[in-house]
């Protein structure tokens, strides 16, 4: 997807950036909040919250810590490879 494509570019010019703050802070690329991921999948922050909120199946899996929600790297890569489609013939199916 050319999200995921955009998003991993942008951690990595963001890793190698001379002007950014490398501050013994710790922050995870392997975890992202509703706006990265919102990003990464190409919908909208509002989808995520409503699909977690009515348990839609079809959402991408997350995690809560506390109140926090996060989301997992493979876990979205996981579930963005399980809705690719294949073209066969005028109608779509799983690959």
């Amino acid at each position: 997807m050319v999200h995921r494509e955009q998003h991993e570019e942008h951690m990595a010019h963001d890793a190698d950036s001379p002007d950014k703050d490398h501050s013994p802070r710790f922050k995870d690329p392997s975890t992202f909040k509703d706006a990265e991921v919102a990003h990464y999948i190409g919908m909208s922050e509002s989808w995520l919250r409503q699909s977690r909120m009515r348990g839609n199946p079809k959402a991408p899996p997350y995690i809560k810590i506390g109140k926090s929600v996060r989301y997992l790297k493979a876990d979205l890569d996981d579930w963005l490879d399980r809705l690719r489609h294949v073209e066969s013939g005028g109608r779509g199916r799983l690959a």
